[in-house]
């Protein structure tokens, strides 16, 4: 697990770049840091195989440096999931006496192996070609040119669920000589490319000139993918790309999205994908006659049919089912945050993307949000199952309402034993895993971390319904499918489908081992015939890293607020005999760690409110909060005043 966001050695940590340098084939390294990896030297080499997961619900960003890229896959299959890569600026090399400038391949990334890249995104980076050179007596040697300011692919390149936004691919420079050429604003594809649910945005191809009035102009290709082999673009968004041509000695745009060429090895294949509002821009009104063609897509595509397309000037190949010289497709203006780790252009009322596409097999949008909803108040277009076209599907809109739980506490022998309590209301079951997490912690820099958690379920009746140790020996396969599988062997995880009622999880340590640890509990249904009404922690209460941390997620695609009921309890432990918390201290957290609202006693603020909830605490030491909150991460923080300690109970209610 990486620990700190230095990219240089620090005593005890562990970095990104030193966790990929000591890695093994096959190993796993995780990264879940709460500010941004910054990096400072050259770029990150990988060259076998290796899975680097970032956090499951967002994304951790790594930042590049001006003139480096993040990272280049020499060889293996490699997998990444949840990270931002942004802020590198590669560049070729600048001509000499004798050579030319060099082509810059890849701003953020460049792949000659096997990469995949899930829940990602690439942003703000930038690729250069190298400058060119003049030399006295008239020769001159050009600039290089500028390919994939995201990705330069050579390889084999799948991007699932991932969002390309606002980076650049330009030709070099020098002004005694010709321009250069740029292609592939997001993506230079010289090899194999699968491109599916995702997102590309305000990605520019920008040919340069030079004040060399007999001098050529470079062009610009693809401003957000230039396809020079095999690619394939399924349920994709792009939308405000753009491909421009030098100025002052014009040159040539093609294709302001997607540049199709398959230099006679490959082709370009697109499949319910929407490509609308992207340009090309050249300089008509200089010397030179420049060509703008395809303001969306340039060349000869194979539709695979469903497919919404702004003005389709430059390109050939689409079916009777595809929409094409659509005026407005109803998006969003830019992408936005509407769920999921990565953002997306949501589809405004009226879009013509709306059940004018085909399912093909995607069960997902880029969001993960469930495909197909079919709107019955809105008719199918023709051969449509009611799929949306593009990487988002349009969903009703449930209410918010809680979903996930972690609470970490120091769980001991006995009474200490860390609990959490799960109340699951209304009608229908509802899928749920809980998680024991331990010696993760240990590695993101807690000491006192459990080393091998125990997992327990119990029923209101008191009788044991699921007991796990090592979450590999049992529902391994299910669990993995999820995708949020432990990262430990040793740490526990249990996949349950509980009926409406009361459940406890109860977290001890192997051989009565004490320690800090970390209890999950995911709701995995997405029905509103049940919910989850109530999640609580019980543990000791200690100082410094031995408070209790309950975070919790608020989910919902409605956007509204959901009234929650935030409770920490001590002396009204007493009459169960336990060496309780006299005066506990509560207070509530946005994901960013700002304090949100803070209680002591709970009558000293909010009394009416909490008392017509029907949920103020039975003594007046301890300490309630009520709110109303969007969807998002939020966490309570339980402590004992005067940093007293002493056993609590943390109590989260969503009210309807």
């Amino acid at each position: 697990m990486v620990t700190t966001t230095h990219d240089s050695h620090v005593d005890g940590q562990l970095t990104l770049r030193e966790a990929i340098e000591v890695s093994s084939p096959g190993d796993v390294i995780s990264v879940d840091l709460p500010a941004k990896i910054e990096l400072t030297g050259s770029e990150i080499v990988i060259g076998h195989d290796l899975i680097i997961k970032g956090p499951l619900r967002r994304t951790q960003v790594v930042q590049g440096i001006y003139g480096e890229r993040i990272l280049r896959v020499a060889a293996g299959v490699v997998q990444i999931s949840n990270l931002t890569f942004t802020g590198a600026a590669a560049f070729g090399t600048n001509a000499s006496d004798t050579t030319p400038g060099g082509d810059g391949e890849g701003g953020a990334i460049y792949n000659g192996g096997t990469l995949t890249l899930r829940d990602c995104q690439l942003v703000n980076n930038f690729v250069n070609g190298g400058s060119g050179s003049g030399i006295g007596g008239g020769a001159a040697f050009p600039p290089g040119r500028g390919f994939g300011a995201g990705i330069y692919n050579a390889g084999q390149f799948m991007a699932v669920r991932c969002l390309f936004e606002s980076n650049t691919a330009a030709g070099g420079h020098d002004p005694s000589t010709d321009g250069a050429d740029a292609a592939g604003g997001a993506i230079y594809n010289a090899g194999s490319s699968s491109l599916v649910n995702c997102t590309f945005c305000l990605n520019s191809a920008l040919g340069t000139g030079s004040n060399f009035s007999e001098g050529r102009g470079g062009s610009g290709r693809g401003g957000a993918v230039f396809n020079a082999s095999s690619l394939a673009i399924k349920s994709s968004t792009f939308a405000r790309n753009g491909a421009t041509g030098a100025a002052f000695t014009p040159g040539d745009a093609f294709g302001g999205a997607i540049f199709a060429s398959d230099g006679g090895t490959g082709q370009t294949s697109i499949q319910n994908t929407i490509a609308v509002d992207n340009h090309v821009g050249v300089n008509r009104s200089a010397d030179g006659n420049p060509t703008a063609q395809g303001p969306n897509v340039f060349g000869a595509v194979v539709s695979q049919g469903h497919n919404l397309i702004g003005s389709r000037g430059g390109s050939t190949g689409w079916i009777a089912t595809d929409q094409v010289s659509v005026v407005d497709a109803g998006l969003q203006q830019f992408p936005f945050d509407n769920g999921g780790p990565t953002r997306t252009f949501a589809l405004r009322p009226g879009s013509l993307a709306i059940d004018g596409g085909f399912r093909a097999n995607l069960p997902h949008d880029q969001r993960r949000m469930a495909r197909t909803y079919d709107d019955p108040a809105v008719p199918n277009a023709a051969g449509s199952d009611g799929t949306d076209i593009g990487a988002f599907e349009l969903q009703p809109a449930p209410p918010s309402r809680l979903r996930n739980v972690s609470a970490r506490v120091h769980a001991n022998t006995g009474d200490g034993a860390a609990i959490v309590g799960l109340i699951i209301s209304g009608q229908g079951s509802r899928p749920i895993l809980f998680r024991g997490i331990g010696p993760q912690l240990f590695e993101a820099g807690l000491r006192d971390a459990m080393s091998d958690p125990t997992l327990e379920i119990y029923s209101s009746s008191g009788e044991s319904i699921a007991h796990n140790d090592n979450w590999t020996d049992t529902q391994r396969a299910a669990i993995e499918v999820l995708d949020l599988y432990p990262l430990v062997d040793t740490e526990p995880a249990i996949l349950i489908t509980l009926d409406p009622g009361q459940y406890t999880a109860v977290l001890r340590g192997k051989n009565n081992e004490t320690g800090i640890a970390l209890v999950e509990c995911y709701d995995l249904s997405g029905s509103e015939a049940s919910r989850v009404a109530n999640l609580s922690v019980r543990g000791r209460v200690g100082t410094n890293d031995d408070v209790i941390i309950d975070g919790f997620l608020v989910a919902g695609d409605g956007g509204g607020l959901t009234r929650v009921v935030l409770r920490a309890l001590g002396p009204s432990l007493a009459p169960f005999q336990l060496d309780t918390l006299e005066d506990p201290l509560l207070t509530l957290h946005d994901e960013y760690g700002n304090v949100m609202a803070a209680n002591d006693n709970w009558r000293d603020t909010q009394e009416s409110e909490i008392a017509a909830s029907g949920l103020a605490p039975d003594n007046d030491q301890e300490s309630a909060i009520l709110a109303d909150v969007p969807p998002g991460s939020y966490t309570a923080v339980a402590r004992g005043k005067g940093e007293t300690t002493g056993i609590g109970l943390v109590e989260i209610y969503g009210l309807q």
